[in-house]
């Protein structure tokens, strides 16, 4: 069984698997906290995404 994963769950897994910033990792708490708007977790999610393939976000060595 194949299930998709909602935003939450992506951005959970991405924070899991990369070294973001601290103040990266608290803002994002911080609106998630404020906000579970769907349109809104996107948008933190795409952030997220962003950073990875715009900067030198580093994966974890697992």
């Amino acid at each position: 069984m194949n299930k998709q994963l909602t935003a939450t769950e992506q951005i959970n897994q991405l924070i899991s698997e990369y070294n973001f910033p601290l103040s990266v990792v608290e803002d994002i708490h911080y609106r998630l906290l404020c906000s579970q708007d769907e349109h809104y977790v996107q948008l933190q999610l795409r952030y997220l995404q962003n950073l990875i393939k715009y900067t030198e976000v580093e994966r974890k060595g697992l």
